[in-house]
Parts: C-alpha cells; sequence; structure tokens
C-alpha cells in the first residue's frame, strides 16, 4: 500500500498529537494546499489510518464501559427534561420522587437503556468489538439494578 515516490517529493508534517505524516503534495510551509486534499498520501498503513485520523474511535472495553454508564444516565436526563420539566418539577423533587417511589426507578432505568440503542447501532457498524463489549457489559448492570429494584431486592 506504499506508493513509490522519490523521498525528496515527500515531506514530513506533523499531524494530531505531534504524529509525524508522510505527504505528496505539501505547500512550501509545510501546510497542506486545499486543491490537494485528494492527493494526499498518508504512509500509514490502510487499517490504521481511520483510526490514526479520527482519535475518538476507541476499541478498548474500558471505554466502552465508561460509554455504557454515561449514555444512559444521558436517557435519564432526557427523560426528566421531556416528562418532568414541563409539570415544574425540578431536578431535586425528581430525584426525590425517585427516592421514595422505588418501583419507578426500574421504569426510569429502563428508559434511559434505550438511550444506549444508536450507540450499540454506531459500534455495530464500525466493527468496534471491543468498545461494544464493554458497552454491553454496562447495560446488563444497569438491567440488573432495574430487576433487583423491581422485585424489591435494594
Amino acid at each position: 500500500m506504499y506508493k513509490n515516490e522519490s523521498e525528496d517529493k515527500d515531506k514530513i508534517i506533523m499531524g494530531q498529537f505531534g504524529r509525524k505524516i508522510s505527504v505528496v503534495g505539501v505547500h512550501e510551509d509545510n501546510l497542506p494546499l486545499p486543491s490537494d486534499i485528494r492527493m494526499f498520501y498518508f504512509k500509514v498503513p490502510s487499517y490504521r489510518l481511520k483510526h490514526y485520523l479520527c482519535p475518538m474511535i476507541r476499541n478498548n472495553a474500558a471505554f466502552g464501559f465508561l460509554l455504557g454508564v454515561i449514555v444512559p444516565l444521558l436517557g435519564i436526563l432526557l427523560l426528566f427534561v421531556i416528562k418532568y420539566m414541563p409539570q415544574n418539577v425540578s431536578l431535586a423533587e425528581f430525584i426525590y420522587l425517585l427516592k421514595t417511589n422505588k418501583p419507578n426507578i426500574s421504569k426510569v432505568i429502563s428508559l434511559g437503556l434505550i438511550a444506549c440503542i444508536p450507540l450499540i447501532t454506531y459500534y455495530k457498524n464500525r466493527k468496534l468489538y471491543l468498545t461494544l463489549r464493554g458497552i454491553f457489559i454496562a447495560i446488563i448492570l444497569y438491567a440488573l439494578l432495574a430487576v433487583a429494584y423491581k422485585f424489591h431486592l435494594l
């Protein structure tokens, strides 16, 4: 996958996070020309190019677990905004309602887990299975918590 160009035509520029990228078709001051964007040749193996250019694509279980914990919380917050804010219920009152009415906690957690569906779809389509594994572990923990509250185990 390497292009056979003479080394004097290649220039080294600094990529994201200080990584050196060798490209063809750069301006004298080492900045890419807008018209030459399609002519770039990155000397990075093709299977790593996608991850190299977009550092937010992570393929590890810890990152997936972190996403799997945060996204349902955002889903619960979205539920609060949609259902309870129009009724002039503050966040403190919402939390108090959940503490005093235990069967509602399982319903709220289940609705919060719906927010993970786009996350699962995104990582499955990109074949980042380690991240997906972490997301599923977090979802299982949330589901066990919901079942425990449903049957009054907690």
